[in-house]
């Protein structure tokens, strides 16, 4: 399902109305019908009397909760509409249900000053269910203070809160949350999931997303629309790796995997385990001997290749064993584990540069890189780097902030400029090819939030490389089979207590054969 900004989104709207001639109203009626739904859904599971109470704002997004008001009143449910601002600055559409409202001595509940406020609050304590229609999408910077304070009633007084569109104060682009964003348990928005609800803060202010068709034709795209999607369940399908019944290991590809240290070898642990899972061939692992041991009582299928060390790192001495491992891999994994050292940035540098298949940066590969990028211009194959936030900003000197609110135009910048595939980590991932292919992950939870996590990332997407899987949508498919995984685990033990071993083994139940 392709995700938009909130600019792309008003274009389609637009070719909507005034090109093909479908009425602005229309479209507010039916998004409200959708959002009465799920609303009338709720309230189903409710053991009270319903009560409801909606803040509007001037804009179409407030039109929309008009619409909802009226239509709720129509089906016998008790409820309050709120509206904030003046009326004579509201959009057409706003000031035209404004209207209906109005013929129809339908009630109005104008905040004006603080009086109304408190008003206000005695309502929400009082209801089931709270509607967020102040602003939508059409936030542009931080909330003032009279609407900072309805936020704050919201999110201290209410039972439960139904964002239409986006929560107010939340960034529909990015995802970042302004002081006193609503904190939302769903919200329903329409025709197509906006950017800003998967990325950066939005997990902690959606809640629930659902996607509702009000009759736009999908075949309109509009102009400069970005190729950006949600990777879900339907592309998982369509893309897991088949498994021919007629086959042998080498069926399923060999995975190289470069990684672990004296001092750090449950990487390499992590990182094999996950690849078998995810059901590559043979994993071979290239290390010190330290981690071979470690890896042998872990993960007894892996075939070890002992190389040689310099204090318990990768050096460039190691390279004569790797080049014989890496001859005939069909993907190779370099950085979990290895450890920080002028030895091991010499040792990386000269390894990305021989590498045929496709090849995986990961940690301490990434940190290696970042002390010279213009090793990343000495690759010869097709290469997926997966930095976190920290990572991401030693390698582009972009401050951390920067990133989190920016995630998809810096990793395209990023992937553009040293022509690799760049899946960016956070609470959502986003995978973003040098052409500007974009996939934002919506899977996982903080359960990930462990370390050895990254470690197992890397093997999942080294693995469907392996086995021929387009190295683009072998990234976006690692980060949905990691957040299942990583929400599967959850389930079993709660998302205090996952570790990344716990997650690799979830793997499992994440790429079983439907029958």
């Amino acid at each position: 399902m392709r995700a938009v900004t909130s600019f792309e989104m008003k274009n389609i709207e637009r070719i909507a109305i005034d090109d093909i001639g479908i009425p602005s109203l229309v479209l507010m009626e039916n998004a409200a019908e959708n959002a009465v739904c799920e609303i009338e859904k709720h309230i189903m599971n409710l053991s009270e009397k319903p009560y409801v109470v909606i803040f509007s704002g001037k804009g179409n997004n407030g039109g929309d909760g008009l619409v909802i008001y009226r239509k709720l009143l129509n089906k016998k449910i008790d409820c309050d509409l709120f509206f904030l601002g003046e009326e004579e600055k509201a959009s057409n559409e706003c000031k035209k249900q404004i209207d209906i409202l109005n013929k129809l001595n339908l009630k109005i509940n104008y905040i004006k000053d603080k009086n109304d406020l408190i008003i206000c609050t005695k309502k929400v304590k009082k209801s089931n269910i709270t509607v967020d229609a102040l602003i939508g999408t059409g936030l542009k910077s931080e909330l003032n203070d009279f609407m900072a304070s309805i936020t704050n009633i919201i999110n201290e007084n209410s039972k439960y809160v139904i964002a239409i569109d986006c929560p107010t104060g939340l960034n529909s682009d990015n995802g970042k949350a302004m002081k006193n964003t609503v904190k939302a348990n769903k919200t329903v928005t329409f025709h197509m999931p906006k950017r800003g609800l998967f990325l950066n803060d939005a997990p902690e202010y959606a809640g629930c997303v659902s996607v509702k068709d009000i009759s736009i034709p999908y075949s309109i795209k509009g102009e400069n629309t970005s190729d950006c999607f949600l990777f879900d369940s339907d592309l998982f399908e369509k893309f897991k790796p088949k498994r021919k019944q007629n086959s042998h290991k080498n069926t399923f590809g060999k995975v190289v995997i470069i990684a672990g240290s004296k001092n750090m070898p449950g990487a390499l642990a992590i990182s094999s385990l996950s690849a078998y899972k995810t059901g590559c061939g043979l994993v071979e692992a290239c290390t010190v001997p330290k981690a071979c041991e470690v890896l042998n009582n872990i993960v007894p299928e892996a075939v070890t290749s002992r190389v040689k060390e310099k204090d318990g790192m990768i050096c460039i001495d190691s390279i004569e064993e790797i080049k014989k491992s890496v001859k005939n891999a069909d993907s190779v994994v370099i950085g979990p584990g290895i450890g920080r050292s002028i030895d091991v940035t010499n040792a990386v540098r000269k390894i990305i540069s021989i590498v045929k298949c496709p090849l995986i940066i990961d940690a301490d590969g990434l940190n290696a890189v970042s002390e010279d990028l213009d090793m990343l211009k000495t690759i010869n194959t097709k290469c997926v780097i997966t930095p976190h936030i920290g990572e991401m900003s030693r390698l582009t000197g972009i401050d951390k902030d920067d990133i989190k609110n920016n995630m998809i135009d810096i990793a395209f910048e990023f992937s553009k400029k040293y022509n690799l595939i760049t899946h960016l980590k956070s609470a959502r991932s986003v995978t973003v090819s040098p052409e500007g292919n974009i996939f934002i992950n919506t899977t996982g939870n903080s359960a990930a939030a462990k370390g050895g996590s990254g470690d197992c990332l890397t093997g999942i997407i080294a693995a469907l490389a392996a086995q021929k899987t387009d190295v683009f949508y072998s990234a976006a498919m690692g980060a949905y089979i990691f957040g299942k995984a990583v929400q599967k685990a959850s389930e079993e033990l709660g998302q205090y207590s996952v570790t990344a071993a716990n997650i690799a083994n979830s793997i499992s139940f994440v790429m079983k054969d439907k029958r």
